[in-house]
C-alpha cells in the first residue's frame, strides 16, 4: 500500500473530510453477520445463501427499508411490520458493531495528522448518528485507541443531511462551515463517485484502495 502522506502538503491544506466506513473501518463482514444472525432467529432458518443476492448500502432510511422489506419477501410473507424487523436486528447489532476494528493504515495515518498538523478533521459518512455514537462510546473497544468524538473536529452523518454521499450536500456544508476554499480541501474516501464529487467542488482527492482503480479521473492521491 502505498503511503501518499508524504506527498501532501500539509501547508495547503486547512480541512480533510474523510470518510468512515471502508475508509477508516471496514465493517461489511460485520454487517453480513448480522444480517444472518437476524434471519436465522427472527425467521428460524439456517440456510441464509439467499442473502449473498442481496447488495445493502446505507445510503437513506428508505434504502435500508427497502432492504429488510426485501429480506422478508424472501423469507416470509413480506408484510412483517418494520418495527418488529428492526426490534430483532437492534437486539445483534451492538454485540456485531463490537467486533468491527479500524483500518491500521488509515487510522495511523489520521492520528499522524491530528498529532502533527494543524489540519480540520471531519467525518462525512453515510453512517446513522447513532452508530457514530456507539463508535465514540466505551461499548465499542477500538475507540480507546481512536475515539471519532474526540479526533474528529466535526462529524456528518446521513441523519444530518437530506442527501447522503455521493451527493455534494456532505461536502459543501463542511467547506462552508469551516469557511475555507475548496482548493484547501482534502477528501479522503474509499469510494472514486464520492471522490469525483469532492473534485467537481475544486477539492484534491485521496482514494483508499488496495487496488489501482480502472480510472484515476478525479484522484489526486492514493493510499
Amino acid at each position: 500500500m502505498r503511503n501518499a502522506l508524504k506527498k501532501l502538503d500539509f501547508q495547503k491544506y486547512k480541512l480533510f473530510i474523510v470518510d468512515w466506513d471502508g475508509t477508516l473501518v471496514n465493517s461489511k463482514d460485520a454487517y453480513s453477520h448480522l444480517d444472518e444472525l437476524f434471519v436465522k432467529d427472527f425467521y428460524n432458518v439456517n440456510d441464509t445463501s439467499g442473502l449473498n443476492d442481496l447488495e445493502y448500502k446505507c445510503v437513506s432510511d428508505d434504502w435500508r427499508d427497502q432492504y429488510y422489506k426485501k429480506i422478508d419477501e424472501m423469507y416470509s410473507n413480506g408484510i412483517t411490520p418494520l418495527d418488529k424487523i428492526y426490534r430483532s436486528v437492534n437486539k445483534y447489532k451492538k454485540i456485531v458493531q463490537a467486533r468491527i476494528k479500524y483500518i491500521e493504515s488509515a487510522s495511523v495515518a489520521m492520528n499522524k495528522v491530528r498529532k502533527y498538523t494543524n489540519v480540520q478533521l471531519s467525518i462525512a459518512t453515510n453512517s446513522n448518528g447513532d452508530d457514530m455514537e456507539f463508535f465514540s462510546s466505551e461499548e465499542w473497544p477500538v475507540a480507546v485507541y481512536m475515539n471519532p468524538r474526540d479526533t474528529f473536529d466535526t462529524i456528518l452523518t446521513l441523519d444530518d443531511v437530506k442527501n447522503p454521499k455521493p451527493h455534494y450536500e456532505m461536502y459543501e456544508r463542511m467547506i462552508k462551515h469551516y469557511n475555507v476554499k475548496p482548493e484547501e480541501v482534502l477528501v479522503f474516501d474509499d469510494n472514486v463517485e464520492c471522490l469525483n464529487t469532492a473534485k467537481a467542488l475544486g477539492a484534491d482527492t485521496l482514494l483508499f484502495s488496495d487496488e489501482e482503480p480502472e480510472s484515476k479521473n478525479g484522484i489526486d492521491f492514493i493510499l
